[in-house]
């Protein structure tokens, strides 16, 4: 059972650990495991934390290359050591030109969702499109399913009828995006998507839920155990 630290030897002990000094250090000079005085560091920071500008953390960024741990940077600057990694892979984002954070990637604008959404029912890819604006793919796809959603609701709350109910619950795609979905499954397994990405990947491709993948896959196979079914009557 570990001895409880003493008060006199805590305060001691943070104001090392603020001044750089490591756990392992701290445990050859005080009677205490290392693993007691790295809890001891950890819950002495702040639970609330500073809030870390740009310049904090390329600072922390240029002291942890130097050598400085985890431990030390999360003393120095009052934060908690998942805010130090969190600040580390900010900072390390901002000097290779990353975009890290969600907010840092281009969202398309209202006007450009409107255009994409004609284009999409016209044959066009999502990520063609996301690259023709400018913006992630990820964020034009996700916009893309909010208009869908919100056409949805509005026709529920005016008395509409609503998709049908199928397999998957969606409703797949149909003519000419229908056959570049298939065509696109078929080229995936020449190059030998794990089949568990397959149906993601389609998705976000084409810019809709992978429900509606599902349902259009499966739409395909029923009209083409169809065919076969009736090919002797040609």
């Amino acid at each position: 059972m570990a001895v409880r630290i003493a008060n006199t030897d805590r305060l001691k002990i943070l104001a090392e650990a603020k001044a750089g000094a490591t756990s392992k250090a701290l445990a050859l000079i005080y009677p205490y495991p290392q693993v007691q005085i790295a809890r001891l560091i950890n819950a002495g920071v702040s639970a609330r934390g500073r809030k870390l500008d740009a310049q904090d953390e390329d600072a922390m960024l240029a002291e942890s290359l130097a050598g400085a741990t985890g431990a030390a940077l999360a003393a120095r600057y009052g934060v908690h050591r998942n805010s130090v990694t969190r600040a580390l892979e900010r900072a390390l984002a901002r000097s290779l030109g990353v975009a890290k954070a969600t907010r840092d990637v281009p969202q398309p604008t209202p006007d450009q969702v409107d255009e994409a959404e004609r284009l999409q029912a016209s044959g066009a890819l999502v990520a063609d499109l996301a690259e023709r604006y400018g913006v992630g793919v990820a964020a034009l796809a996700k916009a893309l399913k909010r208009r869908q959603r919100n056409k949805v609701l509005h026709a529920t709350i005016e008395g509409r009828p609503i998709k049908p109910q199928t397999e998957t619950g969606s409703v797949g795609l149909t003519g000419d995006l229908a056959a570049q979905v298939v065509a696109r499954r078929e080229a995936m397994r020449t190059e030998n998507v794990p089949p568990m990405e397959v149906i993601p990947t389609l998705a976000q491709l084409f810019g809709v839920p992978m429900g509606v993948i599902k349902q259009t896959l499966i739409d395909a196979r029923k009209a083409a155990r169809a065919a076969d079914d009736f090919s002797h009557l040609a």
